[in-house]
């Protein structure tokens, strides 16, 4: 398992000063049903966490340390448990029993749990307070069921304006644009089984599927990067196309030194550049996921500085969207263990997240239903 701490530390480590990721070429497209019908239909792309009356795939901790283990809501009905990283389906009784809105793992259960103390820090990760590993996936079990309730979705700005133009933009143009969450990590689908892709080709594979594969995306984030790198960047990575909706997503990194005050005039000034380039272009700021509580770098209370600062400016530019995928953390984490939905122990989301926060684009995007 050694190989998975260095790729959890590779992009925590990656810094301004590093080597850039190469800049493509030309836009991602798609254009078959291998990158857009099959990659929604094997990973549940589907109205789930904000609407809908099915959850496809919940996600809990498997260990021998945590007794109980938090769903995002109540079952209405049977509950299907499989483990994400073999597929094996577990039988409900013997590995797992569910208690309301709780799941345990009883002495009989099949499931490799996680042992007491397994994220705690080891030597090396001293400095995160936490241990720093992309093994905790292999722990994480997903969990399906019908229910009756959503987490709430804050939005504000131009949100019919932005709904019109994905749904009826001929030849639609997308550029994401953030930190390494957004350039994909720690989806499995650059490292391990299931190899889900990150939240930026979910949204775009489903949009492919309903649009015929009439879209377009380009991701040139990076890896470590703040707000502060992304305003200083004189190589132009945002805007080397002239894309039709800009969706920026910044902030973990930025709280372990960047002030909201300062974060949100660099995000201010990224929405000035992209009007400077087309004025018509819709731009899409997204809060950012909240790292692992325990983890002693980050500074907590920015986050509520930089979710009110974005909301501020959707309202003060035409043809700006808020999406608050903070409050969206803030949700999961008072119901949920953050080991259930980490990808590497810090600063991460896993496979859940990446779904949590495609979903939320595509109800910014689509609407409630995704239609």
């Amino acid at each position: 398992m050694k190989h998975l701490k260095i790729l959890a530390c590779l992009f925590i480590s990656l810094s301004a000063s590093a080597e850039l990721p190469a800049l493509a070429d030309k836009y991602t497209t798609c254009n078959d049903v291998s990158c857009s019908n099959y990659v929604v239909n094997k990973f549940n792309i589907h109205p789930s966490f904000f609407g809908g009356h099915y959850v496809y795939s919940d996600m809990v901790y498997a260990s021998k340390e945590y007794k109980n283990e938090g769903l995002l809501f109540t079952p209405e009905g049977p509950v299907m448990m499989f483990n994400q990283m073999t597929g094996k389906l577990l039988v409900a009784g013997k590995d797992f029993s569910v208690h309301g809105d709780h799941v345990s793992f009883p002495s009989s259960t099949t499931v490799d749990l996680a042992p007491v103390g397994f994220s705690k820090p080891d030597k090396e990760d001293k400095d995160f307070n936490v241990r720093v590993t992309l093994e905790y996936p292999f722990h994480q079990m997903s969990v399906s069921y019908k229910k009756n309730e959503s987490m709430r979705l804050l939005m504000s700005g131009s949100i019919t304006d932005l709904r019109k133009i994905i749904k009826d933009k001929k030849n639609l143009k997308i550029t994401y644009f953030g930190d390494s969450i957004t350039f994909g990590a720690n989806a499995t689908g650059i490292y391990s089984a299931p190899n889900q892709p990150p939240f930026t080709d979910l949204t775009s594979a489903y949009l492919a599927m309903i649009r015929g594969g009439d879209v377009q995306w380009y991701n040139p984030s990076v890896p470590g990067w703040n707000s502060a790198n992304a305003v200083s960047d004189e190589t132009g990575r945002m805007l080397k196309f002239d894309s039709d909706v800009y969706v920026i997503a910044f902030g973990v990194n930025d709280s372990n030194d960047i002030e909201p005050k300062t974060f949100v005039a660099n995000i201010e000034k990224l929405i000035k550049d992209i009007k400077t380039k087309n004025n018509h272009a819709r731009i899409v700021l997204m809060s950012p996921t909240r790292p692992n509580p325990e983890w002693v770098l980050p500074k907590k209370e920015y986050f509520e500085g930089y979710r009110k600062g974005l909301r501020g400016l959707s309202k003060k530019y035409e043809r700006t969207t808020f999406i608050d995928i903070t409050d969206v953390w803030n949700q999961i984490l008072k119901r949920k263990n953050i080991w259930a939905i980490t990808g590497n122990g810090v600063n991460h989301p896993g496979d859940f997240g990446h779904r949590v926060i495609a979903e939320a684009l595509l109800t910014a995007f689509l609407g409630d239903d995704f239609s």
